[in-house]
């Protein structure tokens, strides 16, 4: 058995002028929001603004943090796990990581919003550090979206009184739909004018968790869609649910309108 040693960790970024003989690994990162299960679709890397070159609706959430995650799969020397300001190690910066036993370990960088809810990640089982490792990560978005444009019984005309929409998003297994949404929230103003009137705008939701089991054929989470238009005072005017929304990976939304019907929620 392998003796223990006692380590000190410790990480600066690659742009301070410091000692470099004692460093293990230079770590940077960049975002890729394609869908990764489909190998069609073009690259779509980001910086940690998380924008694309052109947005269409409103803005992703930024990323706020990476994590630096490095796991000894013997267990025989301690884990290090640190959270970074995501600036410290992209647009060509790396984190230098130093006085790490020189071995292989488990890695995984997550990157997340202000909030803490995971945008992207990256995961590698056999991260070598017996020689210097230095590169800049690509990591894999971890959610979706879908977008597309409310009806009411077809239509795109807005009631008179609906002023705003509110969606929930409920993960689906095997065991049916959570009870508390993955996400949710309020669109304001629900309806524009348009040519001929009062027409629904469109409603992007974006943030939405995927996990994309590895070695599988799996390409989508399933979710339970809640949608209701509310009136001035919040009161539901009209709603649909439907019961199996696909989300994949990144920008990759099926655009099926949904349409609502007048009344509450069942």
């Amino acid at each position: 058995m392998r003796r223990l040693i006692v380590i000190m960790l410790s990480a600066a970024a690659a742009h301070c002028g410091s000692d470099s003989t004692n460093d293990v690994a230079e770590i940077g990162w960049l975002f890729n929001y394609k869908d990764y299960t489909d190998s069609t679709k073009a690259d779509d890397v980001r910086a940690c603004d998380n924008q694309p070159a052109s947005v269409v609706g409103p803005a992703y959430d930024a990323v706020a943090k990476v994590r630096i995650s490095l796991v000894d799969p013997e267990g025989q020397v301690p884990s290090f796990d640190k959270d970074y300001d995501c600036e410290t190690g992209a647009g060509g910066l790396r984190i230098k990581l130093r006085g790490i036993v020189k071995q292989k370990y488990t890695l995984a960088l997550t990157a997340t919003t202000a909030g803490g809810a995971l945008l992207y990640r990256y995961d590698q089982k056999d991260y070598d550090l017996s020689t210097l490792q230095a590169e800049t990560y690509i990591l894999s978005t971890a959610t979706g979206e879908v977008h597309f444009t409310p009806r009411f019984e077809g239509a795109l005309a807005c009631p008179a009184d609906v002023v705003s929409m509110r969606y929930r998003l409920y993960k689906t297994g095997s065991m049916g739909p959570d009870t508390t949404p993955s996400v949710d929230g309020i669109m304001s103003p629900a309806c524009d004018d348009g040519l001929g009137g009062r027409e629904a705008n469109t409603l992007f939701i974006r943030g939405i968790p995927v996990v994309i089991e590895p070695g599988t054929a799996q390409t989508y989470n399933a979710y339970k869609l809640e949608l209701e238009a509310l009136d001035a005072g919040g009161g539901v005017t009209d709603c649909v649910i439907n019961p199996a929304r696909t989300v994949r990976p990144g920008d990759n939304s099926i655009v099926d309108d949904e349409s609502l019907s007048p009344g509450a929620c069942p």
